[in-house]
């Protein structure tokens, strides 16, 4: 009865334990949405949409290359020094999300759950 006991109770910590993987409907769109669609949107100046699950998971690992490296969001200032209004920088949670998504196979989730995609058609 006690091994019993102490199975359970071994299988509930290491069930706890295990962190789950970002999906794109309720992480990762919002980041992207906040901080790289108002230039990756179709017709923006940047050389490929993230709006969609599609153009995220296309672009996923060129994503993630550029996160790390730190040469995405552009924003040459050092937000250690200062910060500045309208900055572009990623929070350690947001670099992590996007990792941990790309690294788990970069997980839909629930399309229904996603917010809405911003709308640039009237950006100038």
């Amino acid at each position: 009865m006690k091994k019993i006991i102490l199975l359970f109770f071994i299988g509930c910590i290491s069930f706890q334990s295990q962190s789950q993987t970002p999906d794109w409907s309720t992480s990762i769109a919002t980041i992207l949405y906040n901080n790289c669609t108002n230039c990756h949107h179709d017709g923006g100046i940047a050389p490929f949409a993230l709006m969609t699950f599609a153009d995220a998971v296309d672009n996923g690992f060129q994503m993630q290359a550029d996160v790390n490296a730190s040469k995405m969001p552009p924003w040459p200032a050092d937000p250690n020094f200062s910060h500045f209004a309208y900055e572009r920088v990623l929070s350690d949670y947001e670099l992590g999300a996007i990792n941990d998504w790309v690294n788990g196979g970069m997980p839909s989730g629930d399309l229904s759950l996603a917010p809405p995609m911003p709308d640039y058609s009237l950006a100038t």
